[in-house]
């Protein structure tokens, strides 16, 4: 999942000796070791609420999102929910982070119409492994899926349109939290601490239900549904977490449902929740819809060290862990950001694609997942670079969120020219634009490893002016990149030392000011073998291009080769600048749903709708977001033109009707930030809810979603 287009992750550099994390893996500085993914057995209370009822901490208001619980309380089934069973890992796969195992298989289950299907575990679970002083890495359990032709989905929208216009209304999504903690721990926890962030709560365990509270409000704000979401948490110890690395937590849907009144694709899976929404009914009101777990011990020093969660609104964590961002990603998952495929085999669930594999496209085969042989599926998961989302939604809006692409581009050789997938670094220089080329060189630092710029520097002259190839390994990427550009490099190569996706890089050092980018180990190698006849590279921003988009625009999704359990498929890639909430990395820049909602409205969730046009007509204005979103007190709404001229700026309410005209006014090319002080025309102060901005700039017009909480 980064902070702004170069200094997208906010990892800190650790420690660099490598941690043995008992599963052959190392530790890279600043780079922790994903978590085993826990595959857990959870009981169903017999009522959603249970003793909870009545004594409900809600968001008042009509139409408001909701978590209810309360501090203190206990469930009649406590003991229950706590009988688990661990599925043990089906592999450990090589590289940077402890996998989680992947589902055993489809359930054995036959569904029929109206099926609900249970699952053992929350499926399309995430799972958290926080690295020491850095980024959390955020891992879906996932599998592998299909999706329907561009025409299908696109009847799938109108379909989803036409429902509304005939049924009754829907309103904005409401949550229940169900309380699985005892008296003592976790949202029940009593200990003192002061309010921070926008969070009045005064105990542990009221500020972390605050933050429940928070995402659900968040969420209920783009989702509509006249059945109430329920969600089963809990905080506890979770293992393995030391010094170094730690499981965060987990969530996913807890059943799924197929040919329900209300479906919009038959023969398919939706996660309960939609499942839910689509039907107008609970179809399994005796259990929960998403179930979610987080690590109570990143509040102590031997779990991450000093780092801890962080629990304020406004997303200011620093070197902590940005719990509301978690609970957001988690919750997506559970929301139906997953598919229910074994990605180990390509099978689907029950031989049934589910909602959010039929907008899953392979660019190399041509062909939507559900016209795959499962050998196919199988193999398209980890076609890195090739799996996009090919949803209409996504693919109209993806130029609201996200900027110009960044490229890694081998020149020459022929035999390996060519793009090159790439990881970026939370330090370094800017992309350039137009790109730099130049000459690649090895650095050798003449001691052990030679390639890994571990030592000083003893070929320095020869690369001044050039591309620094330098291994990874032993000691921090900073302490690399900085060396590089002190010999004289204009930027730097960083190859993975291990077979896998480019690592995203971690750390920080204001003084580095070159462009730092990973690569593959097989690129790094098959860059070393003809470094002998030379070899020409290029790094920089193409502007023709959305970031981590084919070139039809259609976002990438998650596909490293080899497979990473827990985390392909299930997530947007990496490349997808600026990040999106649910890549598989969490970054500090991750403040809204952003792109995810669209998602949502391809798979059948309501998009986000409202008296203001959404999207842009003709390219004068690109790129427009808000920030912070969702905000406090006030927000920046921010946009590029591609030419100067007059400007003016609306803000509408979730009706559509104008709330504030912001002051017209002349801008020049390029990007630009207007304030809004989340006032309305008369000074007032807007209420907490769903408001649009509009930006008009000659024939350009843009629009965009922004959340105001308390």
């Amino acid at each position: 999942m980064a902070a702004g287009l170069v200094a997208r992750r906010s990892r800190c550099g650790g420690s660099e000796p490598r941690a043995d994390l008992g599963t052959g893996l190392a530790a890279e500085p600043g780079f922790a070791p994903e978590p085993r993914h826990v595959h857990r057995d959870r009981s169903r209370h017999a009522s959603p609420c249970g003793a909870l009822r009545g004594a409900e901490a809600r968001i008042p208001g009509p139409g408001r999102a909701r978590c209810a619980a309360r501090p203190g309380a206990s469930t009649p089934n406590r003991e229950a929910s706590r009988r688990r069973r661990d599925h043990p890992p089906e592999r450990t796969i090589p590289g940077l982070f402890d996998r989680a195992p992947r589902r055993s298989g489809p359930h054995p289950n036959r569904l029929r119409a109206q099926s609900v299907h249970r699952t053992q575990a929350p499926l399309g679970a995430g799972s958290f492994r926080r690295p020491l002083g850095g980024e959390i890495a955020m891992r879906a359990r996932s599998s592998t899926a299909a999706f329907p032709v561009l025409p299908l989905l696109t009847a799938m929208v109108v379909a989803t349109l036409a429902l509304l216009l005939l049924a009754p209304r829907v309103h904005a999504a409401t949550f229940n939290l169900i309380n699985l903690d005892a008296a003592g721990e976790g949202f029940n926890d009593p200990t003192p601490v002061a309010p921070v962030g926008g969070n009045p709560g005064t105990t542990l365990g009221q500020q972390r239900l605050n933050v429940f509270n928070q995402a659900c409000f968040i969420w209920g704000q783009y989702l509509q549904s006249n059945v109430t979401i329920q969600v089963q948490a809990n905080f506890d110890p979770l293992a393995p977490c030391d010094s170094t690395s730690g499981v965060l937590g987990s969530a996913g849907a807890v059943s799924q449902a197929s040919d329900f009144s209300g479906a919009l694709i038959a023969n398919t899976w939706y996660s309960i929740a939609l499942a839910n929404k689509l039907a107008g009914s609970d179809l399994a009101p005796s259990s929960s819809d998403i179930s979610a777990r987080f690590n109570s011990s990143v509040d102590n020093s031997t779990c991450l060290g000093p780092t801890g969660w962080y629990y304020g609104y406004d997303h200011n964590e620093g070197t902590n862990i940005d719990l509301l961002a978690v609970v957001l990603h988690e919750l997506g998952h559970g929301l139906g950001f997953q598919t229910f495929t074994t990605l180990s085999t390509g099978a689907f669930l029950s031989n049934r694609p589910d909602v959010f594999a039929r907008n899953l496209f392979d660019r190399t085969l041509g062909l939507r997942w559900d016209q795959m042989t499962n050998a196919q599926r199988a193999t398209s998961a980890f076609n890195s670079g090739q799996l996009v989302w090919n949803g209409p939604g996504v693919k109209a809006n993806a130029s609201h969120y996200l900027g110009p692409a960044t490229v890694v581009r081998i020149d020459s050789p022929a035999g390996i020219a060519g793009e090159k997938n790439f990881g970026t670094a939370a330090f370094g220089g800017a992309p350039p634009n137009p790109p730099l080329q130049a000459q690649v060189v090895l650095v050798n630092d003449g001691v052990g490893t030679t390639s890994d710029a571990c030592e000083p520097i003893v070929n320095a002259a020869a690369l001044v002016g050039k591309i620094a190839l330098i291994d990874r390994g032993t000691c921090n990427f900073t302490f690399k990149a900085a060396a590089a550009q002190a010999a004289g490099a204009i930027a730097v190569m960083i190859g993975n030392n291990a077979a896998g996706a480019p690592p995203a890089m971690g750390g920080s050092d204001p003084s580095i000011t070159i462009p730092v980018v990973s690569i593959t180990q097989s690129d790094a190698t098959a860059i070393k073998g003809q470094l002998g006849t030379g070899v020409t590279a290029s790094i920089g921003v193409d502007n023709s291009r959305l970031a981590g988009t084919d070139l039809e625009g259609r976002p990438r999704m998650y596909a490293p080769n080899p497979i990473e359990s827990g985390s392909s498929v299930s997530h947007w890639d990496t490349p997808e600048t600026p990040n999106l909430l649910m890549e598989p990395f969490i970054s500090s820049d991750l403040t809204d749903v952003d792109l995810t909602q669209w998602a949502f409205a391809d798979i059948g969730w309501v998009g986000p709708t409202s008296g203001v046009p959404a999207g842009s007509t003709p390219p004068t204005i690109a790129r427009g977001f808000a920030a912070p979103n969702p905000f406090s007190s006030g927000t920046a709404i921010k946009f590029s033109l591609a030419q100067s001229g007059q400007t003016r700026i609306e803000i509408f309410d979730l009706g559509g009707r104008l709330v504030k005209r912001l002051p017209a006014a002349w801008r020049p090319f390029g990007m630009q930030s207007v304030d809004w002080d989340g006032t309305d025309a008369r000074g007032h102060r807007a209420p907490t809810g769903v408001y649009f901005w509009r930006v008009s700039a000659g024939a350009g017009v843009q629009s965009g979603r922004m959340v105001r909480v308390n």
